[in-house]
């Protein structure tokens, strides 16, 4: 970093005066002898970032998180009113091809090409605005593909400078492309441009461009981009990033440096507050291409006071004052779901709860004393497509509404199934994304690690499986889940755990689609097996489907156990099919609570307390309820006792019977349990 003073000083009022050579004037007062070394450039509101871009190595001097509010590209651009011609021209695939219409569309002949010659050369030294001798001959770049005679397509571009020659080069023998570059320097203007967008003649010759967007160049006519395939990230395996992530779209970013928060904090914080949408960043550069005098810096200052002069409700903003800064906490959840999504979890009462949360974290100074959240809700669906949709749709809002900055991250999504995409894509925008319910996703910290969760991966309760299952002296062990689900993924894990305690773990899947919600065939299959103990992970339609096949199956208390740790809904907009499913899994699990012979384990959450007959049973699950407080009168419990085999010598124990716990509070309409599967 350019070093250009060094001072001494405690305290100071600052304000800083932009001059055309980025300069700046401090007022201090000068005391102590701390040091404080002042760069050359304290601050750049407009740098591009390249999707990845990693910032760590500029985050110890600058801020870099703040956001312009605009976006631009790097691209080939062409004419938009040629695009009637009913040929496709902005697709890269059209210049690869040797009789493509592209080709001559953007071609010159011999004739024209040495006219151009004058124009690839500055006027004053005579030298070419290419000058790279592997890459240029005479100002321009021509692969071999277009050295014997075959018709290729010309590439106009500015200078040669920073390596984009050398770029271009590359680009073009990758893509095999019939691209010739023609370097022209300052020529490259709106004349040129104008002249060489219609080409008189029958052939309808146009004009391809490589520049950037926004800009002066191409401001004042419509240009569209030529599309390249898309970036794919190939940073992870240590290669440099191929060239189609150059022409993704780029974010601009502020830099400012840090010391200005602790020396100069209302200027820091005016230019926090400092945002440009892309229509006025059009309008600025408008106004810059309407001045009628020839352009220089003084220009640059005319077009800055007239803008602000017209402007000032718009810039009056960014003025710091005594109120809070706001952040945006955006919450994907669950909220509602189409008869078609199988209401995998739907789960309302989220958002209110999460407007609780928001408020008691605004009433407490000693969190975010100088801060307001507000919150942002969207419905995500328990569906990966749903989720990643609406994760896209606000990004692309808060770049071009101007609120990307003041953006912290996201609560949700809840299921498992749907945070890959969103973790994946996280960590290109520095998104912290919190998950408060998928339990089921396994990631690293170095593939995501913008993905954070307030609750712990469903892989560890392998431990629990294993040491309850050697415990009761269960060998034999089945698993009933759904396939593709990455909620089910520990049970990979928890199959080699229990092998090594001879313990055998079947694990039976069902398709995700399903032409019938019957499940008989997989309880069927299960039953053949003689499977008892059985680990079911179900969405709540598909556990109801389940209760109701297994009692017309006669699987109930009698030959093996069910038990559910969440209140299914009492009343669900089903179809005819689902409603008969709601109405006979309800008259299952009455049934399974008829039997005479009432013993059972009793389950007060995911605890086991012991095997006694129902009354003192009721007795003592009773006083363990009125030692926490609980009101033992709001439970009742339906248990049967099943067809085991006496326990071996010395164990006191026998296996799970049914418990079912009912809150009298369930025949209201009430959301079911917080999880985001019902277990059996």
């Amino acid at each position: 970093m350019v070093q250009q003073k060094i001072y001494t000083y405690e305290s100071f009022k600052a304000f800083i005066a932009f001059i055309a050579g980025g300069g700046f004037t401090l007022n201090r007062n000068f005391s102590t002898a701390e040091q404080v070394v002042i760069p050359k450039a304290m601050v750049n509101l407009e740098v591009w970032i390249p999707p990845g871009y990693n910032f760590e190595p500029l985050t110890s001097d600058f801020e870099t998180s703040s956001f312009l509010g605009s976006v631009g590209r790097f691209g080939w651009f062409l004419p938009e009113n040629i695009r009637k011609y009913d040929i496709i021209l902005d697709h890269w695939r059209a210049f690869v091809y040797p009789e493509s219409p592209a080709l001559n569309i953007f071609s010159r002949t011999q004739e024209e090409l040495d006219a151009l010659s004058g124009k690839m050369k500055n006027p004053e030294t005579g030298e070419y605005y290419c000058q790279e001798a592997d890459v240029c001959y005479k100002g321009m770049y021509t692969p071999r593909i277009c050295e014997e005679g075959q018709k290729c397509a010309v590439l106009f571009a500015s200078y040669a400078d920073a390596g984009v020659a050398e770029f271009l080069k590359k680009q073009i023998e990758t893509m095999e492309a019939y691209v010739r570059v023609a370097w022209i320097g300052p020529n490259l203007d709106h004349t040129f441009i104008e002249r060489n967008m219609h080409l008189k003649g029958s052939d309808r010759r146009s004009v391809l461009i490589f520049h950037w967007w926004p800009s002066i160049l191409l401001q004042p006519f419509n240009f569209t981009p030529v599309g390249f395939a898309p970036c794919i990230d190939s940073s992870a395996s240590g290669g440099n990033s191929p060239y189609q992530c150059k022409y993704e779209m780029h974010r601009f970013h502020k830099f400012v440096w840090k010391k200005l928060k602790r020396y100069a904090r209302f200027a820091y914080d005016a230019l926090h507050k400092v945002q440009i949408n892309h229509t006025e960043f059009m309008e600025i550069m408008k106004t810059y291409n309407e001045v009628q005098e020839p352009k220089s810096v003084a220009t640059l200052d005319k077009v800055a006071c007239q803008w602000i002069k017209n402007n000032v409700n718009y810039w009056d903003a960014w003025r710091p004052g005594d109120e809070k800064d706001t952040l945006k906490l955006v919450g994907l959840f669950p909220i509602t779901a189409s008869d078609e999504s199988r209401n995998k979890f739907i789960a309302p009462g989220i958002v209110p709860a999460f407007r609780m949360a928001v408020i008691a974290i605004n009433k407490n100074n000693s969190i975010l004393a100088d801060y307001k959240i507000e919150m942002i809700t969207l419905n995500g669906a328990c569906e990966t497509a749903m989720v990643m949709r609406q994760f896209i749709d606000i990004i692309q809002s808060a770049s071009s509404e101007g609120f990307y900055n003041s953006m912290i991250g996201f609560v949700g999504p809840a299921c498992s199934d749907t945070i890959e995409p969103v973790a994946g894509v996280s960590k290109y925008f520095n998104m912290p994304i919190i998950s408060y319910g998928a339990e089921g996703a396994i990631f690293s910290d170095e593939d995501y690690p913008y993905f954070f969760r307030t609750i712990p991966e469903n892989k560890i309760f392998r431990n629990v499986y294993n040491e309850f299952f050697s415990q009761m002296g269960w060998h034999r062990v089945a698993s009933l889940n759904e396939d593709g689900q990455r909620y089910s993924e520990y049970l990979t894990l928890l199959q080699d755990l229990l092998s090594e305690n001879d313990i055998h773990l079947y694990i039976r899947k069902y398709p995700q689609e399903r032409a019938e919600r019957n499940m008989t065939q997989y309880l069927q299959d299960l039953k053949q097996k003689r499977y008892f103990i059985i680990i079911g992970d179900f969405y709540e339609d598909v556990a109801r489907a389940v209760i109701c096949d297994a009692y017309h199956m006669r699987m109930t208390g009698r030959e093996l156990s069910f038990y559910t740790e969440t209140i299914f809904k009492k009343t669900i907009i089903y179809s005819r099919r689902r409603r008969t499913l709601q109405q006979e899994s309800n008259r299952s699990l009455k049934s399974t609570s008829s039997g005479k012979d009432t013993y059972g384990f009793y389950l007060i959450g995911t605890l086991v307390i012991g095997t006694t007959p129902i009354k003192s049973g009721r007795n003592k699950v009773t006083r363990h309820l009125e030692s926490r407080r609980k009101d033992p009168r709001k439970l009742s419990f339906h248990v049967q006792k099943p067809k085991w085999n006496q326990p071996s010598k010395g164990t006191s124990r026998s296996p799970t019977n049914i418990l079912e716990k009912k809150s009298q509070s369930c025949k209201k309409t009430k959301p079911s349990g917080s999880g985001e599967r019902h277990m059996l």
